[in-house]
């Protein structure tokens, strides 16, 4: 408990700098006070942020422990509604990264949706955390609902490397309410009638009623109203398909 409460801290200093950082707040003296040190250059401070970051995140993340093998499909808005892409790709391949280095095996199928969808990655292909970092957007709208009909006639099939008796589930990323939420409902409804669980992450102006919906559960929903917040909402996300972690 002392080792959790004392990653909270250190996740909230951390986070304070990384927007300090990203938002360009050039002040010598604002960003000192951050890491609570003075007479630092703005690039020093910058390495030691990227540094001590890295090392949080091995720390917390160590802790992780998945017990079983798990099919996880990953949806992402791609939409005009995505301000700042970089942020998603990061938080997303932090995702990625945590569960590869699993003792249990785990798969991925990546796609992303704006008008259309767009697979980047099927279960019985490799995918690499630097592959995620480096995925390029799409725009338009915000069509979830042919997201995850993708994720039900394409990603989670046999055929394209889906696991029997293997735990299947789908985390749908968005910033966004979707341009068809009729649509997007019952497309959600029949990739769970599949055995998907779907568990979602909203960012910003997405609809938290369309999110329960879309949901296996009230449970399965993270959101939070920063995205530069992404990666906690997603490591909630992680704690909750492995529950033993």
């Amino acid at each position: 408990n002392n080792l959790r409460s004392a990653n909270v801290k250190e996740e909230h200093r951390f986070r304070e700098l990384a927007y300090a950082s990203q938002r360009m707040m050039t002040s010598d003296h604002v960003v000192s006070r951050i890491v609570g040190t003075t007479g630092e250059s703005i690039l020093q401070t910058t390495a030691k942020l990227v540094d001590r970051y890295a090392l949080f995140l091995s720390v917390i993340y160590v802790t992780l422990k998945c017990r079983v093998e798990v099919d996880v499909g990953i949806l992402l808005d791609s939409s005009s509604s995505i301000k700042e892409w970089a942020v998603v790709v990061n938080a997303t391949s932090e995702f990625v990264s945590v569960l590869k280095n699993q003792n249990v095996s785990v798969l991925f199928g990546v796609v992303l949706y704006a008008n259309r969808p767009q697979i980047f990655r099927h279960f019985n292909q490799p995918v690499t955390v630097e592959d995620i970092r480096r995925l390029a957007r799409i725009s338009g709208g915000t069509q979830t609902d042919l997201g995850l009909n993708t994720m039900k006639q394409d990603i989670f099939k046999e055929r394209n490397g889906d696991r029997k008796r293997v735990k299947n589930v789908c985390v749908v990323f968005t910033a966004g309410e979707s341009n068809d939420r009729k649509a997007t409902v019952s497309a959600a409804s029949s990739l769970k009638a599949e055995n998907v669980e779907i568990y979602t992450v909203g960012v910003e102006k997405a609809n938290m009623e369309e999110l329960e919906a879309i949901s296996t559960s009230k449970k399965h929903v993270f959101f939070t109203h920063e995205i530069r917040d992404l990666t906690q909402a997603l490591y909630g996300t992680l704690k909750a398909i492995c529950p033993d972690a």
